[in-house]
């Protein structure tokens, strides 16, 4: 690939921004773990949820890589070597992801137990740092994984490049069994705690004498974090494949810098989740923290989108198209923060509505929640149609696309931010190392927006990457576009929406 007629190489402007990801994970993984814990009851309850977390994972994970191995050994026989390889690097680098982030989750906990009883900022500064280290590993292993490949690929044809999708099956795979069996036991273990603490014993919440509570805790940790992180790295490297699969069809319009063009994207979003999140550990407040941050996020990504779209692709309308993407994450945090912010008037009626019964209060949460998805699913349907109008190719619709991915890094830190300030407030809570309850619960509020706000993102993200996974099948097989007056079609849309 011919870069000498760009001013800056863009595989090394890929490569240092996974450099430069990569150095500051070994920085915020070390200051999480110099910190050492001083309390030995919250080292006591921080270890029993250690153990617990990787007993789980050391055996989700030995049943996992069984199965890899054997779909490997078949996609070796009927689509050789470089699928199978392929594969085995996707599935590989969502194990890794799935395990860092559980790894320094399980570490920061306590030390956030700790440094809350400072302040509330210098335990938003460490659980944070926690996050940061899982939001970054997620993006920066998915770029690793396909500049590696993207480079074996060079200037090859449709026909050598389809062994890409052996590396998006291979990480879209292993984190549907860490996301699904991670969020089994989350859910099985908070409701279990809840059933025999709150209901048969009328236990406070982490009350020490629940023993299931520690399950619970260790939930947070393989649910949200590991599940989590293992999930938008399959997006992420999905979105990646299918772009690059498209884009061999615009190479004629744009040369083969296209090969790069999403993850040149995508590098710009590692630099701005590192100006984001290093700005948002010198804020105190945390809601404030966190609106700053996404704030700082986008507007570093746009002046990026519009270096990448203007210098390297010589088209400004991919600018827009990536930028009505980013848009719409942006407004998703907004909306979310709406519906579930500690101050908001919808949590604050929910409040209201809890006081005259359960039913009441459940019918009135279930209103709310179809209102909040009203909102996100128009605007991904506006900037769909924008970027496709704006841009007159389907190649818009990739640049909006990889514009959702583009803050994958800064939402993925804050959403792990959650269960590590949740699990924070359940080692206090159950070692009795604090009376700072307030300081928990104002950081442990502003964690379940961050996580509200990450399922909304993962709306947008998934709904587009589900119409460009199918557009890339169309694009690489030849089949002609679906006709809703086929019945077999409708049907299977209807049972589609059904499932």
């Amino acid at each position: 690939m011919n870069t000498t007629e760009y001013p800056v190489s863009p595989e090394l402007i890929v490569s240092a921004s996974v450099l430069a990801s990569i150095l500051t994970i070994t920085f915020l993984t070390l200051r999480v773990i110099r910190q050492k814990v001083r309390d030995p009851r919250v080292s006591r309850i921080a270890g029993y949820i250690e153990s617990g977390a990787s007993a789980f994972l050391r055996t989700e994970y030995s049943v996992i890589m069984v199965f890899d191995a054997l779909l490997a050994l078949i996609l070796f026989i009927f689509l050789g070597f470089k699928t199978a390889v392929a594969f085995i690097l996707g599935a590989a680098l969502s194990l890794a992801s799935g395990f860092l982030g559980m790894k320094i989750a399980v570490k920061a906990n306590s030390r956030t137990t700790e440094s809350v009883n400072g302040s509330v900022s210098k335990g938003l500064k460490m659980a944070l740092s926690g996050g940061s280290v899982i939001g970054l590993s997620v993006t920066s292993l998915s770029l690793l994984g396909i500049l590696v490949l993207v480079s074996l690929v060079g200037s090859s044809s449709t026909l050598e490049i389809g062994f890409l999708t052996g590396y998006a099956m291979g990480a879209s795979l292993t984190a549907v069994f860490i996301q699904i069996g991670g969020g089994i036991f989350t859910k099985s273990a908070d409701i279990g705690a809840d059933i025999v603490g709150k209901i048969e014993y009328r236990l406070p919440e982490d009350d020490p004498r629940n023993p299931a509570v520690i399950a619970d805790l260790v939930g947070d940790n393989v649910g949200d974090c590991a599940g989590r992180g293992a999930d938008l790295f399959e997006t992420l490297s999905g979105d990646l494949v299918t772009s690059i699969i498209i884009g061999l069809g615009f190479i004629d319009k744009y040369g083969y810098i296209v090969l790069l063009f999403s993850p040149l994207f995508l590098s710009i979003g590692i630099l701005s989740t590192l100006i984001s999140i290093f700005t948002a550990m010198r804020i105190s407040d945390p809601t404030k923290s966190f609106l700053i941050s996404l704030f700082v996020s986008t507007v570093s990504s746009s002046i990026g989108l519009y270096f990448v779209s203007t210098v390297f692709m010589k088209d400004i309308t991919l600018f827009y198209a990536g930028f009505s993407g980013l848009l719409v994450t942006l407004l998703m945090a907004l909306v979310s923060n709406h519906y579930t912010g500690v101050n908001s008037s919808p949590v604050k009626n929910m409040f209201e509505s809890a006081k005259r019964g359960a039913a009441i209060n459940m019918i009135s949460g279930f209103a709310y929640g179809l209102r909040g998805a009203v909102i996100p699913v128009f605007l991904v349907s506006v900037s769909a149609i924008f970027s496709y109008l704006v841009t007159g190719s389907i190649y818009g619709l990739v640049a909006a696309n990889i514009g959702t991915d583009i803050l994958i890094g800064t939402v993925m830190a804050w959403d792990a931010f959650g269960p590590i300030v949740d699990n924070a407030g359940g080692i206090n809570e159950m070692s009795g190392a604090s009376s700072h309850n307030e300081a928990f619960d104002a950081l442990d509020a502003i964690g379940n927006t961050t996580k509200a706000y990450t399922k909304a993102f993962a709306l947008a993200s998934g709904t587009f990457t589900a119409f460009i996974a199918l557009m890339t099948y169309y694009h690489v097989v030849g089949k002609r576009p679906v006709d809703l007056t086929n019945p077999f079609h409708t049907a299977g849309l209807l049972i589609g929406i059904a499932i």
